[in-house]
């Protein structure tokens, strides 16, 4: 996750020149409290704007990298392998 944050900051600098204008849409839902506190902290912690990681997290899930199996009363993170070339590549503006 670093190595991503510290590219998307190298990619952010060299074109802070150049203005780049991106569609932004505000997300205006409720989160427990106690995980939106601990999202905060670790967001703190790894020194990376919540924004971004909700950003890259929404990204991610929509072009598969991962999937979320949800059933009655558990949530479980499913970490498929996928091969590099089957990837999807990020676009890191």
């Amino acid at each position: 996750l670093q190595g991503l944050i510290e590219m998307a900051t190298r990619k952010r600098r060299k074109k802070k020149k150049e203005l780049i204008k991106v569609d932004k849409s505000i997300l205006n839902t409720t989160i427990r409290t106690d995980v939106l506190n601990e999202f905060k902290i670790k967001c703190k912690d790894i020194g990376c704007p919540m924004n971004f990681v909700l950003e890259t997290f929404m990204e991610q899930f929509a072009k598969d990298y991962f999937k979320l199996r949800i059933g009655v009363g558990q949530l479980k993170y499913i970490n498929e392998d996928i091969a590099d070339e089957d990837k999807p590549k990020l676009d890191l503006k």
